[in-house]
């Protein structure tokens, strides 16, 4: 079964560790930014983007499906989900781990913890308290074929192979 609660209690822990490593990286100090750094903002900033774009497209017309609560818990999440990408943009603006950075960065990282939070405390009951497990596993589906759909897309267009010597 592709359960679409474990699915996305697996991106939150994906994006947790990456945080964590990108804390990290900031306490070292040092001038300009670290090879950690420079590998885990990219990183972690994709894949917040990812998260939400498949819980927008995938999650939260389910949960606006359930009527007036669901409905204004996706709002609350469109809001949480429009200031991330801000403060992300914001991010991407600055010239990596400058102090103007390192604000976006922390402002990215509280918004991203405080929907992730607020994510598993409503969502995610609230697939395990109304969503069956049909809805749940079909969900999950539709997650990892999105995931797979834009991964192939980022990848490129396959090239052809050189042809063999029998051709």
């Amino acid at each position: 079964m592709a359960d679409i609660a474990t699915l996305m209690l697996a991106d939150h822990r994906r994006i947790q560790r990456l945080e964590a490593s990108l804390r990290k990286a900031g306490q070292r100090g040092g001038t300009g930014p670290s090879r950690t750094l420079r590998s885990t903002w990219p990183h972690l900033a994709a894949i917040i983007q990812e998260h939400l774009r498949s819980a927008e497209t995938i999650c939260w017309p389910a949960i606006s499906r359930t009527g007036p609560r669901g409905q204004a818990q996706v709002r609350q999440m469109k809001a949480a989900a429009t200031q991330i990408r801000a403060a992300i943009a914001t991010a991407q603006a600055q010239p990596l781990g400058s102090p103007g950075w390192w604000r976006a960065a922390r402002h990215v990282l509280m918004s991203c913890a405080d929907h992730l939070d607020e994510e598993q405390r409503a969502l995610l009951t609230h697939f395990g308290q109304y969503g069956d497990l049909p809805l749940r596993d079909q969900l999950g589906r539709q997650w990892l074929t999105s995931r797979n759909h834009r991964n192939l897309a980022a990848a490129g267009p396959a090239r052809p192979s050189a042809p063999s010597p029998s051709d």
